[in-house]
């Protein structure tokens, strides 16, 4: 269960463009909005904050949303 809503979070902070991402927020939102209210909710409302990762060249990005900084680093 865990996997599966990683995934979809990923589809939303791997998209391309920010227009990708809005749609697979939406996805993730129709999704997990009865499962997962709290997790939606805090995407939803973060979201002008979260968006501007948008603005970065998909290799910034990449470095950006690994959790391992030193494997972020060394990509």
């Amino acid at each position: 269960m865990i996997q599966k809503i990683i995934r979809e979070m990923k589809e939303i902070y791997r998209a391309n463009t920010i227009e990708q991402a809005e749609i697979a927020l939406e996805s993730f939102e129709k999704k997990g909005s009865k499962k997962h209210p709290a997790m939606v909710r805090s995407w939803k409302t973060n979201w002008e904050g979260l968006s501007i990762f948008y603005n970065y060249h998909p290799d910034i990005k990449s470095i950006m949303y690994t959790t391992n900084s030193i494997e972020g680093f060394n990509r």
